[in-house]
């Protein structure tokens, strides 16, 4: 008869340290990408545009604020493709968060489609480019409150 042991190896504090903050810093990550997601919204009033991505966004203009809004494809216009992320999300097919653009303006960008965006130019410059998931009524909204004139 064999005489057999079994033997592991001990895991030290340390590695369950690291293990656990690997964990926290995960869900952090993942709720930073989730939340704003789930908590998307613009609210299109008279007199301003409000727009809410929590935690972290919140974009907020009036009437008077704004120089020119137009619906555009993007594909269509090279000035106004987005080139890098300065604050926000960028996954594929989904861009939420500032960003810069190839005519070297800032522009707030929520959108998950390229063929049809409302680009809005702001007087100070910075742009807004949205493309919410009901893009008509959206668009008619705007049309409805004088945002958009055609």
């Amino acid at each position: 008869m064999y005489l057999v042991h079994n033997f592991t190896l001990p895991i030290p504090m340390v590695t369950w340290i690291t293990i656990m903050c690997i964990v926290v810093l995960l869900v952090v990550i993942m709720l930073l990408i989730i939340l704003p997601t789930l908590t998307f919204s613009i609210v299109v009033s008279e007199n301003y545009i409000h727009i809410r991505a929590l935690p972290l966004l919140n974009v907020k203009f009036s009437r008077e604020e704004v120089e020119h809004i137009e619906v555009i494809d993007l594909n269509l216009t090279p000035q106004l493709h987005i080139k890098w992320r300065t604050w926000g999300i960028g996954l594929p097919g989904w861009k939420v968060g500032w960003f810069k653009l190839a005519n070297g303006a800032n522009a707030f960008v929520a959108i998950s489609s390229y063929r049809e965006s409302v680009v809005i130019k702001l007087k100070d410059g910075k742009y807004v480019i949205l493309s919410p998931k009901e893009f008509n009524i959206f668009k008619s909204t705007l049309k409805l409150l004088n945002w958009l004139r055609y």
